[in-house]
């Protein structure tokens, strides 16, 4: 992996169309007393029955934090993605409904206004793009935890196999999976709430020039009623052969 290079505009540019509905599993109860490893995985297949999240991506020099819902049955997800290097801050908005994909920017000079919209090519351009949903990002990582020790109520810590998971499923947005040092087991920290499901989860990776990245999410709202829906307001209608000239300013409304 290459030194950390950070281009703010051009990473969301990134982030606002990577996502896809994640995979999903059946409920799983995560009874206290099961082993480590067993209990975090309970959990972490619990996320089908949907929830909230509220993530960040920090080092040193920069930050990314993200505001989403996701309803894995239902092949809906939404994001926020707030993104600052101190001195430029940006916003990129994804609402993913089944094969529909709605995105928006606010602060990047030269970025479209107002919302995209890419419905019949969607299914195909999905496939094409990486999963940003928790519902499945969390579910390989954890696949891949070599150890695991409960370190108090609900609380673990222990090693997980980075290398072994797909690139396409650690959370990360290609631009930073691509700017890290190379690592194979990194620490991590996971906490469930009183009924089994996931409440937090932090891992750390070694980067270049920015130093330590973490990697921290907060679940919440498990099964809680709730919908995703799309946005209101004028949006310009795209094809998968047209939504990179859309977002680069070569596609008139």
């Amino acid at each position: 992996m290459r030194p950390l290079a950070r281009t703010l505009p051009a990473a969301l540019v990134l982030i606002a169309v990577l996502a896809a509905a994640g995979c999903t599993k059946a409920t799983v109860a995560a009874p206290t007393e099961a082993p480590p490893i067993d209990a975090i995985e309970a959990a972490v297949e619990k996320l089908s029955e949907g929830f909230d999240y509220m993530g960040a991506y920090e080092t040193d020099q920069w930050a990314d934090n993200v505001d989403g819902a996701e309803l894995p049955g239902e092949k809906k997800l939404a994001i926020s993605r707030s993104s600052s290097d101190g001195s430029v801050t940006a916003t990129a908005e994804t609402i993913r409904i089944g094969n529909e994909l709605w995105l928006r920017y606010e602060g990047i000079p030269d970025m479209p206004e107002g919302w995209g919209h890419l419905a019949a090519s969607a299914s195909s351009f999905v496939k094409e793009t990486r999963t940003m949903g928790p519902s499945t990002w969390l579910p390989a990582l954890v696949a891949q935890i070599v150890e695991a020790e409960r370190v108090g109520t609900m609380r673990y810590e222990g090693v997980l196999d980075f290398e072994a998971v797909d690139e396409a499923r650690t959370g990360l947005p290609e631009y930073q999976t691509r700017s890290l040092d190379d690592d194979d087991e990194v620490a991590f920290r996971a906490v469930l709430d009183v009924n089994g499901n996931i409440k937090s989860f932090r891992y750390e990776l070694e980067g270049g020039p920015a130093g330590t990245l973490t990697v921290d999410f907060i679940f919440s709202g498990h099964g809680a009623p709730r919908d995703i829906v799309p946005p209101s307001g004028s949006m310009t209608e795209l094809t998968f052969d047209t939504v990179t000239d859309w977002m680069f300013g070569g596609l008139d409304d």
